[in-house]
């Protein structure tokens, strides 16, 4: 019956109860099994809230079964997919999900420093809490040592004053961030925690490059100046002169100088 209402529904573009069954739908799917039917019939759902132009009556249907929301969220590799921002919205209404949407951060770095929380700025109080974060999304699984951290921040200076330091900038990037699991210490090691999911202007300018890298004529053109625009907004970490910052801000610029000698060939070529 909700196959065919459904159906239905979708023929005759009638959209103001489709969110409402293709919910119900995906877990009726579930419970019979059928997981790639599930996950079809929830994302139709989605689709007549996006037609609706509003997702209150998705979210008054997910909360009847909001595993249904979380089932997605699951299976969704980034923090910033229209299913995280409904889960978002459903535990803002004190609904429970068995699947926590990770939190969507950014670290804008070109031109000022900032750190934008699922759309809002948070601001610590230390500044080096931006470096801390900086330098950490540059390492793999975003996870480097004590020692290492107050080497680059404090450009080799190790004392209990530095150390102290280091802790306070810690204890401001969980301030800042939005879970208990954020930030991880432990064995003499920081990372970022599994809770957030945590994207840089610069590692985006990077690996933009490196898409367009792969793709030729126009495309290519067209990638790499999309790329550049993120360089263009302004300094690295404007206001920072540690040695690794120096040495990042350094390599970005030779790699946006040679991104832009690659850009004025393609143009030339076209």
């Amino acid at each position: 019956r909700l196959r065919r209402a459904v159906e239905s529904m979708m023929s005759s573009d009638r959209m103001l109860e489709l969110p409402t069954a293709a919910v119900y739908l995906a877990e009726a799917e579930w419970r019979a099994g059928d997981e790639e039917a599930a996950d079809s019939a929830a994302d139709l759902a989605l689709y007549g809230a996006h037609r609706q132009g509003a997702n209150h009556v998705l979210l008054q249907a997910l909360r009847d079964f909001p595993a249904v929301a979380s089932r997605r969220i699951d299976a969704e590799p980034g923090a910033d997919s229209p299913w995280h921002e409904i889960g978002r919205a459903l535990i803002a209404q004190g609904v429970a999900l068995e699947a926590a949407p990770r939190a969507s951060v950014e670290l804008v770095e070109f031109g000022r420093r900032a750190v934008i929380v699922n759309g809002e700025e948070a601001r610590p109080r230390i500044a080096k809490t931006y470096e801390l974060l900086a330098y950490l999304v540059t390492r793999p699984d975003c996870e480097a040592d004590r020692d290492e951290l107050l080497n680059v921040l404090f450009d080799g200076r190790i004392d209990d004053s530095t150390r102290a330091y280091l802790r306070q900038a810690v204890r401001w990037l969980r301030h800042v961030l939005p879970s208990d699991g954020a930030v991880v210490v432990e064995g003499g090691r920081v990372r970022v925690g599994d809770a957030v999911l945590v994207t840089s202007e610069s590692t985006v300018l990077e690996s933009r490059l490196t898409e367009a890298a792969r793709l030729q004529g126009e495309e290519r053109l067209a990638s790499t100046l999309d790329a550049l625009d993120v360089f263009d907004r302004g300094e690295y970490l404007p206001g920072s002169h540690l040695h690794w910052v120096d040495d990042r801000r350094e390599h970005l610029v030779e790699l946006a100088t040679d991104a832009r000698y690659e850009a004025a060939e393609l143009a030339f070529a076209a």
